[in-house]
């Protein structure tokens, strides 16, 4: 892939929500872990700007349409996305 090519990636708000309340319910457990998890989910979500289509297509009864891949990170979290469209490199936003 030549190296100004980049994908936009794009956290929906049920997804930010999840994470919010999986690491609110980690720091009562251990603050380091929920910021870890954060960390992690953030860097797993960034190298999906360069490598989209590294991971493989999920296959399910759930997902019948296999257009969602996912990306196991930190061991045993799954980030589930789809790849959609391409855009310039550096107009990628992860907060």
């Amino acid at each position: 892939m030549p190296e100004h090519e980049s994908y936009r990636v794009v956290v929906s708000k049920r997804a930010a929500q999840q994470l919010v309340e999986h690491a609110a319910f980690a720091a009562r457990l251990d603050e380091k872990l929920a910021h870890k998890l954060v960390s992690d989910f953030r860097q797993a979500a960034v190298s999906l700007e360069r490598f989209p289509f590294r991971n493989s297509v999920l296959r399910s009864e759930v997902f019948t349409v296999e257009k969602y891949r996912k990306l196991i990170f930190d061991k045993y979290h799954i980030l589930l996305y789809q790849v959609k469209h391409r855009c310039t490199r550096g107009t990628n936003k992860i907060k």
